[in-house]
């Protein structure tokens, strides 16, 4: 009998620890789930269910798909965001969470989406808690454009716009900041709406302002072709569907505070717009 009873005490223990779909007994931070070496970036956690230390929110986004950003400040140099989606029935979930609240997680499953690692919160999920709130909100971090390089356009095996590697990874779902850019393209991307940031060196990026609340279309005012900007700010967010001749990442702007133009560049478009409200009422 004792021998049985070790021999399926063992067995269950393995069954335990060797099914990559369990409920993690450990909790799990920000940086345990999106660090990764894969190649493509994709988490080593896709579609496993565990506990996560969340992190504080950074932003809150109200459109179809309705998503917090989330950010851990012990990683503050790379792999510390993340972001949660609510597929609840009534997608409310967040609507008592606020910035600055720092909001973690149980039994809530991980996701590989268009290239995004994110949290999938819906009605099967375990449960989420604000442990904290007031916290700071970070400033965003500098980088250069290559270090989110923008994507290369190729012909084959599958036409389109890919990114050479996937380095950018690391900053998935943070805040970042360039500075000193140049708007030298538009009318890119799978929704036509991304634009390129290029510096004096020559090293370009990808943004995007569907998520600025100021924008009021698809590109915010102070974007045109040739517009100087001394810094853009915004979260990273990849898109992939490689299948389609898309695999980029793009900076999301997310208010009129993080573009700050360059003055001349600033007076440009104060008399284009002047020009063109005059031209408008004598029509």
């Amino acid at each position: 009998m004792k021998k049985k009873s070790v021999y399926y005490l063992i067995l269950i223990l393995a069954l335990f620890v060797f099914n990559p779909d369990r409920i993690q007994a450990q909790p799990y931070s920000i940086y345990d789930i999106q660090y990764t070496a894969n190649g493509d970036g994709a988490s080593d956690y896709a579609d496993v269910v565990l506990d996560c230390t969340g992190g504080v929110v950074i932003h809150k986004y109200d459109g179809f798909n309705k998503k917090l950003t989330l950010y851990n400040p012990a990683y503050s140099d790379g792999w510390g965001g993340l972001v949660v989606k609510d597929f609840t029935e009534n997608f409310d979930l967040f609507s008592n969470v606020t910035l600055g609240d720092w909001v973690s997680f149980s039994d809530i499953l991980v996701e590989e989406y268009r290239g995004n690692t994110q949290l999938v919160f819906d009605d099967t999920t375990g449960g989420f808690s604000v442990d904290s709130s007031g916290n700071s909100l970070p400033a965003p971090l500098l980088v250069s454009p290559d270090d989110i390089a923008a994507p290369l356009y190729q012909d084959a095996p599958t036409a389109g716009w890919f990114v050479s590697d996937h380095v950018a990874e690391r900053y998935e779902a943070m805040y970042l900041l360039v500075e000193d850019v140049t708007v030298t393209g538009m009318d890119l991307g799978k929704a036509g709406d991304n634009y390129v940031l290029e510096n004096d060196l020559g090293f370009d990026c990808w943004a995007a302002d569907y998520m600025n609340i100021d924008a009021g279309g698809p590109y915010h005012s102070y974007i045109s072709l040739g517009a100087e900007l001394l810094s853009v700010s915004g979260i990273i967010e990849q898109y992939t569907n490689t299948s389609s001749g898309w695999d980029y990442y793009q900076m999301l702007t997310l208010t009129s505070a993080d573009m700050v133009p360059e003055p001349g560049s600033m007076i440009l478009l104060l008399t284009g717009s002047a020009i063109f409200f005059r031209k408008k009422q004598r029509l």
